[in-house]
């Protein structure tokens, strides 16, 4: 994202304001020190190392530019209580707290105001804190605020003396020394104060120029010497700044002058902030962490994106990995209490799945609620495929493995060519072929004549609906072999019983966001169980901190509108009776933000999946380019942009999918008919209410897409063979 710099002209305005007010900080200093007797004024002398009478012209104070608050506090909790008289003050030993100093010791010169004693100086009595500097100046100026009547006081460079090291050799001295400065990792945030500030390859003037930084950047440094500092690993990773050089393994040291004075140059950063956690990257990098997310600094890989451009995150769970509750039940509460909780199924059509694999899907199923696991076999004759069957047979008696003991079964379909002959002469689509609607004729002949998979599915899913129906099952869900429901608010949806229980009666049917797992690892033996990682769905992406779209009336869009947050608010009905399904609806704000800025990190993705395509010689259909509805077309916020020309987020799909109630309508209606692989439409081809299933608490289906190489390979060559 492009950075919004303050132009030139503002920011010397800015300048000639703050040098009006310290010329006017400085006559009002000279003024008290006349007044003030015993006053003390020390300065640095820059070129003798000495103390020295300070000159009092205002050059020298406007080009002064302070870092900010001391390198390091000394706890002060045991330091001895004194008096503000500074003949009652007792001396501190700064033995007490080598193991501090010294850490500092040897990485940056250290100055603190003493005492004769060589003790620091505490300048607020009450809070009892030393206090160390890395500039003179700053000592110096700390030195006039401190009013103990004493004129003994002084500023001075603190540096390795035989008390604070243990008795031992030159040479076991200066070992460990040098192990002080390997461990001195003492991170620093300094912002840019001049324009196109150089970085370069050594701590020397004259040294290569490696990279640039910008105005008000704030960057990453550590490891202070006579006015550089050496950017920190992590800032030369996190921005990039080495991407025109020439490729390397590690990451080489940068420096950037952070004090120029002594070349006759300005300071060229100021000290920014002791909270590491307002280093721009610092939110991404805990986030992954939170979530368990394995990364490594690839020099060629994407970066972590900054605070401004992680502005956005699902309303689904926290950014620390904490996943909402679901908000309270709104909706009146149709749900007899002395009515048994909904009874559930689920349909899926498989092909070469492990046995393994299938019988964890069917574990978590039963776990999640679903009396009834029914799984087609698409060609059951395939080498394999009996150790499939039978691994889905060992649950064909109904077996404690729901919830709180609930008994529940798995079914295992032969879809052989009778079976398949049978259930086409009884489907609607090939019943219907002569009606109006497309879906009959469309779904007809992609299976007689392209051997469609989705189309099989469609087939086979009305086959489990007519069952369902028959058997008193009040909701059906269509999911792959690879996908399960998850419930993350588990204390208000133990199981997906309770969810359905509470779906309003007007919705018949219900879609879920789907997210998309990204394993960690190049093989997987039960995805189920290893992978635990996903990728959110973009429906379900929110950017914090957007305005409502106000109207030229003054109103708030209706889009926008603040509503009490609740699962089943109609505003979520992602399709209405009479309407068409998916059809266009204006997005929130915050959710359209949230697309724009998914959209350009999916192009970041792009460029670098492209090199390897281009290496594998795989040519991509042309993105089709989606145009955005009249109604949007004169929104400049409108989320339609171009799509990379290569995957570069979700792999497979992401429109979700979705559950249905058995029985809609009067008594003895046919059940629904599915549309697709993602949707259903009434008997008949009407549109179903449905709820789109989003917000805190709200379920979703986890896709365990392509989990494993071999399995990933296996799937694709099927695919491949015989469609």
């Amino acid at each position: 994202m492009q950075r919004n710099e303050p132009t030139r002209k503002s920011r010397q305005g800015r300048i000639w304001i703050r040098d009006a007010g310290l010329i006017l900080l400085g006559v009002l200093s000279l003024i008290f020190r006349q007044s003030s007797p015993g006053g003390v004024d020390v300065a640095w002398s820059h070129s003798t190392g000495r103390e020295g009478p300070r000159s009092h012209g205002f050059h020298r104070r406007l080009r002064r530019q302070v870092l900010g608050p001391a390198v390091a506090l000394l706890a002060a909790e045991d330091w001895p209580a004194f008096s503000a008289r500074a003949e009652d003050k007792t001396p501190i030993d700064l033995d007490t707290y080598k193991s501090k100093i010294t850490r500092l010791l040897g990485e940056v010169p250290v100055y603190a105001v003493t005492d004769p004693s060589g003790s620091p100086v505490l300048e607020d009595v009450e809070q009892r804190l030393g206090r160390f500097y890395m500039d003179p100046d700053d000592a110096s100026a700390a030195l006039r605020r401190v009013n103990t009547g004493s004129k003994n006081l002084e500023v001075r460079k603190l540096v390795p003396t035989p008390g604070l090291w243990p008795a031992g050799t030159a040479s076991e001295k200066g070992c460990m020394l040098e192990q002080l400065k390997g461990r001195a990792q003492e991170k620093f945030l300094l912002e840019v104060a001049e324009d196109d500030v150089v970085l370069r390859a050594q701590p020397q003037i004259d040294a290569a120029k490696v990279g640039l930084l910008e105005y008000g950047q704030v960057v990453l440094v550590r490891d202070f010497s006579d006015g550089w500092a050496r950017l920190h690993e992590d800032e030369v990773w996190a921005s990039n700044v080495l991407a025109e050089s020439e490729d390397f393994d590690d990451e080489p040291p940068v420096f950037v002058l952070v004090d120029g004075r002594r070349f006759g140059l300005p300071r060229y950063l100021h000290h920014c902030s002791t909270n590491l956690e307002e280093w721009q990257y610092s939110e991404a990098l805990q986030c992954a962490e939170a979530n368990g997310v394995l990364w490594r600094k690839l020099r060629k890989g994407l970066r972590p994106k900054s605070l401004v451009d992680l502005a956005w995150l699902s309303g689904w769970h926290s950014p620390d990995g904490t996943i909402f509750e679901a908000p309270p039940l709104l909706h009146e509460d149709h749900r007899d209490l002395d009515r048994p909780l909904p009874r559930l199924c689920v349909a899926s059509m498989v092909r070469g799945i492990a046995p393994r694999m299938l019988e964890s899907l069917i574990l978590h199923h039963h776990a999640n609620g679903f009396e009834k696991v029914v799984i087609y076999f698409d060609c059951p004759d395939d080498p394999g495929e009996q150790e499939a069957i039978a691994a889905v047979e060992q649950f064909a008696k109904p077996l404690p493995t729901g919830p709180v003991g609930m008994l529940c079964r798995a079914v295992a379909v032969r879809c052989t060519e009778a079976w398949w002959t049978e259930v086409r002469r009884s489907s609607r689509y090939y019943l219907r072929e002569d009606e109006t609607l497309e879906l009959y004729r469309e779904t007809a002949h992609l299976d007689a004549n392209i051997k469609d998979v989705q189309a099989r599915q469609m087939l086979c899913i009305e086959d489990a609906l007519f069952e369902a129906q028959s058997e008193g099952f009040e909701w059906l869900l269509h999911v792959d072999a690879d996908e399960i429901l998850f419930f993350p608010d588990q204390e208000r949806h133990a199981d997906a019983r309770r969810f359905f229980a509470e779906v309003p009666l007007h919705f018949t049917s219900v879609r879920f966001a789907n997210l998309e797992a990204a394993p960690q690892s190049l093989e997987t033996g039960d995805p189920f169980e290893e992978v635990s990682l996903f990728k959110m769905n973009p429906m379900l992406l929110e950017e914090l901190g957007v305005e409502p779209r106000i109207l030229s009336s003054g109103e708030v869009a209706e889009e926008d509108e603040e509503l009490e947050p609740d699962l089943f608010t109609r505003q979520h009905a992602d399709a209405v009776p009479g309407g068409h399904a998916h059809s266009f609806k204006r997005l929130p704000r915050k959710e359209r933000h949230a697309l724009r800025r998914l959209l350009s990190v999916m192009h970041d993705i792009a460029a670098k999946r492209t090199p390897v395509l281009e290496q594998l010689k795989v040519k991509l259909n042309p993105v089709e380019t989606r145009q955005a509805p009249d109604d949007d077309s004169s929104d400049d916020e409108s989320c339609f942009g171009p799509r990379p020309h290569c995957p570069a987020y979700f792999n497979s799909y992401s429109n979700g999918k979705s559950a249905v109630r058995t029985s809609i309508g009067p008594r003895g209606e046919l059940p629904p008919l599915p549309a697709g692989v993602h949707g259903f439409l009434r008997d008949g081809g009407m549109t179903l209410y449905t709820l789109l299933c989003k917000g805190p608490g709200a379920p979703v289906v986890l896709h365990y897409a392509n989990c494993g190489f071999d399995s990933w390979r296996q799937k694709y060559e099927l695919l491949c063979t015989g469609h």
